[in-house]
């Protein structure tokens, strides 16, 4: 491989030695021997300066910062290749603990793909999940309090939302939906739209209670309020439904999300 490019036994002399020998006209050949020569006959390896004395060729293959400021850039990609597909989420996040453990003290070196951002955003969401229920809770905690004054009546209100929630998340896990950056906002959303009937009901029966009516009277009121709030459950379940029909897989998972909570 280091044999000179015009030497006995070189490059360019075997290819003029196989077209002295072939059918063909060597003078057709001769700029590109003269090619060969100047190509295989360099002293200095090219290197990334070189590079950039041809904007062509280094706009396709270095950043833009670096054919602004002229400069040689000093960042390098190393490809990993695994022997096992990361399809499995133990697979996939193990593997980027592996590796990461072993980039750990390399200044500069940041582990990146398509993988690795899938699992980046992961673990975001379920760090902002909890603070975004916490948030959730308090404040339609604190506001049903505040319009009811009473505890039994805002535990009485918010019971069908935390069912509700409670067989989301049930459901969830039997038909494995998982979340993500679409479908996060479905457990929010199904506990506001779930205080909806309870607040609706409870204040019947806190107006009831104040005029002094019977129970059979709050009985058939309750009835009424009962069937009112299914039709308005079913045209919710309807709407929120149809997400299930697009090709987005993100949002027909909110759909889903959204029509059991």
């Amino acid at each position: 491989g280091d044999r000179g490019a015009d030497e006995r036994g070189g490059p360019v002399a075997d290819f003029e030695a196989a077209i002295q020998a072939s059918m063909f006209d060597p003078n057709a050949y001769r700029d590109y021997v003269t090619f060969l020569r100047e190509f295989l006959g360099r002293k200095h390896t090219p290197d990334l300066a070189t590079l950039l004395r041809y904007p062509t060729i280094a706009r396709l293959m270095l950043p833009s910062s670096t054919l602004r400021s002229g400069t040689a850039p000093t960042d390098a990609i190393v490809l990993l290749f695994l022997d096992r597909p990361l399809d499995s989420r133990n697979t996939r996040d193990r593997t980027i603990q592996v590796v990461r453990r072993a980039l750990d003290g390399l200044t500069g070196a940041t582990l990146t793909g398509v993988a690795v951002v899938t699992h980046d955003m992961e673990m975001l969401m379920w760090s902002e999940l909890s603070r975004l229920l916490y948030i959730v809770i308090a404040g339609v905690v604190l506001f049903s309090f505040a319009y009811f004054r009473q505890p039994l009546d805002t535990f009485l209100a918010l019971l069908p939302a935390v069912f509700g929630v409670g067989c989301l998340l049930g459901a969830m896990n039997l038909i494995d939906l998982r979340l993500n950056m679409i479908n996060l906002v479905g457990i929010p959303l199904s506990l506001g739209l779930g205080v909806d009937g309870g607040v609706f009901l409870v204040s019947l029966a806190a107006a009831h209670r104040r005029q002094g009516g019977s129970r059979q009277a709050l009985t058939d009121k309750i009835g009424v309020g009962c069937h009112a709030i299914v039709i308005t459950t079913i045209t919710t379940v309807i709407s929120f439904g149809t997400l299930v029909f697009t090709s987005t897989p993100a949002i027909r998972s909110l759909g889903v999300m959204m029509a059991i909570g």
